[in-house]
C-alpha cells in the first residue's frame, strides 16, 4: 500500500506519512520497520498505541489486568472479521487457564511494537508520538519513547 500510494496516488509526490490511532497507530510501527530503509515512508504519528502488550495491556506483574478481557471483545467491535472473537475468546481462555499465552513468550514479542524500537530507530523516520486520558494503553507514549531514545543513542537493552 505504502508503495501504491507514492507511485500509483494521484497527484502523490512520493512521500508518504502514517498516522492513526490504536491499530492503526500500530501498524504504522510494522509497517515502517517491513519497508526498511528507503522506503517512501518519511513521518509517522501514531496515537494511543500499545509498547508493550503483554506487561502493559494484559499484564501488571504477571496479574491480568482490567483490559484483559479484551481480545474477546475486540473481534466483535470490529464485525468480527475473519473469526477475531473466537481468537480472541481462545486467547483469553488460554491465558486464564495458565498455558502458553499466559507468560511473556515470542507470541508476545512479535506483537509488541517496542521489540522493533531499535529497527525503527535505525530507519531515521521521524514519529511523534502522542496518548490521551482515555488510551487503554496507560504508559504507551512514554514507553515507546524511550524504548526509541534509548534506540537511537544506541543503550538499547
Amino acid at each position: 500500500m505504502v508503495q501504491w500510494a507514492a507511485t500509483k496516488l494521484q497527484n502523490s509526490n512520493g512521500v508518504v506519512g502514517l498516522q492513526g490511532g490504536s491499530w492503526a497507530g500500530l501498524n504504522q510501527v510494522y509497517t515502517a520497520v517491513a519497508a526498511g530503509k528507503n522506503s517512501p515512508i518519511k513521518a509517522l504519528a501514531p496515537y494511543c498505541f500499545g509498547a508493550e502488550f503483554y506487561r502493559e495491556t494484559y499484564n501488571a506483574g504477571g496479574i491480568p489486568t482490567q483490559t484483559a478481557q479484551f481480545p474477546p471483545l475486540l473481534g466483535f467491535a470490529v464485525g468480527d472479521i475473519h473469526g477475531a472473537g473466537a481468537f480472541g475468546q481462545a486467547l483469553a481462555n488460554e491465558v486464564h487457564a495458565g498455558g502458553p499465552r499466559a507468560y511473556y513468550n515470542d507470541f508476545w514479542k512479535i506483537r509488541t511494537p517496542g521489540t522493533y524500537a531499535k529497527q525503527l530507530a535505525d530507519l531515521g523516520i521521524p514519529v511523534l508520538i502522542w496518548g490521551t486520558h482515555l488510551d487503554i494503553y496507560a504508559e504507551s507514549a512514554l514507553s515507546m519513547y524511550t524504548y526509541l531514545q534509548n534506540a537511537h543513542n544506541n543503550k538499547y537493552v
